[in-house]
């Protein structure tokens, strides 16, 4: 195949009506100006040093609706290919059978049970290696275990301890298994999900949803929360002891009381309703969350961010918690916010933080395209976990495409006000594609199809399918090309959603 068989789309870029950048004078204060903290003054940005002892949830991402016909690369006979899924997510050549499956599900199960010196987990290895292989052929109940394995539980009941609260990142992928598991009729999968939901999500709704779910199944022990739940609800109790506050039931407080009369202080402040908003009052929540996005923004500790020291850190969190986002636009702040500091400039933006800070850029500076979102109120707050239905080999080529949109962007800019905002939108779409990809588990459609947990805001996905129907109607490219995308086109359209927590 030459080089027209990658599609040369018009080099212009359809017209797309302007928006005038933000000017930094016009945008209003998303955050009050900052003052000491002390009773009965309002503070408007996360104290240096607050204790951190959890992680957020940070998948979700804020976008905008504008797309853009471009020429994309071409030359090769095959469609460009990533690497194989990381070990942990690899299967074997050829699936198990159902007996096999099952087999290996009850194998696993047994080694469950052999405890040697008070500790099992050297089992471990070898109980997620046959859940695994078990799952991959369709196990229900086999996909539960594998949530537990995720979460931590059984690392901990194999020690004889209490779970801890999983990362953000392992709640989200155990979630995923019990999810499937429990569509597919598992008891113990639909129990899982409800224990997720209730003691470390704080959603006692949906706890209650699921743990019926097992019941009605003749799972007993989920009966038993079930009605433990329920009766916590009516009398006003809450969450059990040492797990995660519930979302409605339960008045909150933002910790930050007047000495005499007990009473919390500047709640109505613009920081404080942000903490109450997106963090449940929780200002230790929002500094875990923030840190998290910066420091993975920033290169990760063992790049730009790993090379500052506490105090630096404090300062940059500081000045970054001003623009307030929220949990779902979270990541794409940080992008933006460190992609307008320039890679290598993290530690002088911080020294101007510290000796002078007026001669710094504001945060607002650094995040023109969030501001604009605020100033237009159109903040996403919305994210839904997608199922989308393709082969690698399809699913592959869609990511390196879109990629190489973006750099094509970045090397001849189209005119439109908005494009700083579409490349940040694309590069999201595109780290969300990539992690989707390490979640992918065998559909049970046909061979070489799997199932790509996809979570994007309604926004993101509307991007792919603009993307996917233009250049699957487009006449003028290549047939083989054109099929390619109607592949990609229809699996985005009939890809179910689940809301995201």
């Amino acid at each position: 195949m030459d080089e027209a068989a990658e599609h040369r789309a018009d080099s212009a870029a359809p017209s797309v009506p302007g928006v005038a950048g933000p000017d930094a004078r016009d945008v209003p204060d998303v955050a009050d100006a900052a003052t000491p903290d002390m009773p009965g003054v309002v503070r408007n940005e996360l104290s240096v040093g607050t204790a951190v002892s959890m992680s957020v949830v940070q998948a979700g991402l804020v976008m905008g609706g504008v797309h853009y016909h471009v020429t994309f690369p071409g030359g090769s006979s095959t469609a460009p290919r990533l690497p194989p899924p990381p070990d942990p997510f690899a299967l074997p050549e050829g699936l198990l059978t159902e007996e096999q499956a099952r087999e290996a599900y009850e194998a696993a199960c047994l080694l469950e049970l052999e405890w040697s010196g008070g500790d099992g987990t050297q089992n471990l290895p070898r109980i997620e290696q046959l859940h695994r292989l078990a799952a991959g052929a369709g196990n229900a109940d086999a996909m539960a275990r594998l949530g537990l394995i995720v979460e931590g539980r059984m690392r901990a009941r194999l020690r004889g301890e209490l779970p801890e609260e999983p990362s953000a990142a392992d709640a989200e992928l155990a979630m995923h298994w019990y999810r499937r598991s429990a569509q597919l009729g598992s008891a113990f999968g639909a129990l899982f999900l409800g224990t997720l939901y209730e003691e470390w999500l704080g959603n006692p709704s949906e706890a209650l949803r699921w743990y019926e779910k097992a019941a009605d199944a003749g799972h007993q022990i989920a009966r038993s929360r079930f009605d433990g739940l329920q009766k916590r609800l009516t009398l006003g109790l809450g969450a059990l002891a040492g797990r995660r506050r519930f979302d409605d039931g339960e008045p909150r407080s933002t910790d930050r009381q007047d000495r005499e009369g007990g009473q919390p202080v500047n709640n109505g402040s613009a920081f404080e309703q942000w903490l109450e908003r997106e963090w449940r009052g929780s200002e230790a929540m929002a500094v875990a969350a923030c840190l998290s996005a910066l420091a993975d923004a920033c290169g990760g500790p063992h790049g730009e961010w790993g090379t500052l020291d506490e105090q630096e850190h404090g300062v940059v969190l500081a000045h970054f918690s001003t623009l307030q986002p929220t949990r779902v636009t979270l990541p794409a702040v940080a992008r933006e916010y460190q992609g307008n500091i320039g890679d290598g400039n993290l530690r002088a933006l911080a020294t101007l933080l510290r000796r002078n800070p007026r001669s710094a850029p504001s945060a607002r500076e650094l995040a023109p395209v969030w501001c604009q979102k605020v100033r237009e109120n159109r903040v996403e707050t919305r994210e839904f976990t997608y199922l989308v239905e393709l082969d690698y080999h399809d699913y592959d080529r869609m990511k390196v495409l879109l990629d190489g949109l973006a750099e094509r962007l970045r090397a001849a800019p189209p005119e439109g006000d908005r494009l700083a905002e579409y490349l940040l939108d694309l590069r999201m779409i595109s780290d969300e594609l990539a992690q989707a990809r390490n979640r992918a588990v065998p559909a049970y459609s046909g061979p070489d199809r799997w199932e790509f947990s996809v979570i994007l805001t309604p926004e993101y996905l509307e991007v792919l399918k603009a993307h996917s129907a233009q250049y699957a109607a487009d006449r003028a490219a290549p047939a083989d090309f054109r099929a390619f995308w109607k592949r990609v086109d229809d699996a985005l359209n009939a890809a179910p959603a689940t809301p995201f927590p």
